[in-house]
């Protein structure tokens, strides 16, 4: 089924919005609701604005499409978009259903936004106001008058924004990065991470010094006191540092809980 509604698509775009009125009303005369599917989706390959007549004859198929599925509220949707004229179903109970729904007139509507430089065509009339108790072909129209979207709208469908085939007025996407916009956060985990160093290098300094002999045992060696003492400036230097650290560790930590 995808594949045929894909071959569909790219075999039809793109399509005459006049071809595809006379493919709806043949379609019509022969009592053929199948063919609505392929209609609709060559519907959004139109490459001009759909006239009147062609609108009415794709919800007439529409209605005759939804009235063999037993959808009722779609039948009537679509043929309160028809005028009151002649046009008589085979099927009996349709006829009487499109003569008492066809042609009534609408007051519940809603605006439609339309941007500086675009038109909205509904049903092949261009127009500010869409009558929400009914369904629509619904198209955009840029200001060299070419078609940019067209859909066929149910009652409860909202109206697409027009396409845009450069959108020069869109922000640029903001820079993502880690905590962004709490610096508060940075600077607590910098805290916590000189933290953890500092414990590192007061633990290193004091397994140095642990580790110190006792120069003077068995008699003094010169070899040795050197390698000692070496050791133990070593222990120190890694215990300065590590409270060095570790200040600063704490500073940060109060920083980032005052300062943001």
């Amino acid at each position: 089924m995808l594949l045929f509604l894909l071959a569909q698509l790219a075999s039809a775009c793109p399509a005459d919005p006049d071809d595809l009125a006379l493919r709806a009303t043949r379609a019509l005369e022969d009592g053929d609701s199948h063919a609505f599917q392929p209609l609709m989706v060559d519907l959004q390959c139109v490459t001009g604005p759909f006239g009147t007549a062609g609108a009415v004859a794709m919800h007439r198929l529409a209605a005759l499409a939804a009235w063999e599925a037993r959808d009722l509220p779609t039948v009537a949707a679509h043929l309160r978009a028809t005028p009151d004229d002649d046009w008589a179903p085979a099927d009996p109970s349709l006829a009487k259903v499109a003569k008492s729904t066809r042609g009534t007139e609408s007051y519940d509507t809603e605006g439609i936004a339309v941007p500086p430089g675009w038109r909205a065509i509904v049903d092949g009339r261009p127009v500010t106001l869409r009558p929400v108790d009914r369904a629509a072909v619904f198209q955009w129209v840029d200001d060299q008058g070419d078609v940019r979207r067209t859909v066929m709208l149910s009652p409860t469908d909202a109206i697409p924004p027009p396409p845009t085939a450069v959108q020069t007025d869109m922000a640029p996407p903001p820079k993502v990065t880690p905590w962004a916009g709490e610096p508060k956060n940075l600077v607590l985990m910098a805290g916590i991470g000189a933290g953890v160093a500092a414990g590192s290098l007061v633990t290193a300094g004091f397994v140095t010094r642990s580790g110190l002999p006792d120069p003077t045992g068995g008699g003094p060696d010169p070899a040795l006191v050197d390698s000692v003492k070496a050791r133990a400036r070593r222990a120190n230097a890694l215990g300065y540092a590590g409270q060095g650290v570790g200040v600063l560790a704490v500073g940060l930590v109060v920083t980032s809980r005052i300062a943001f």
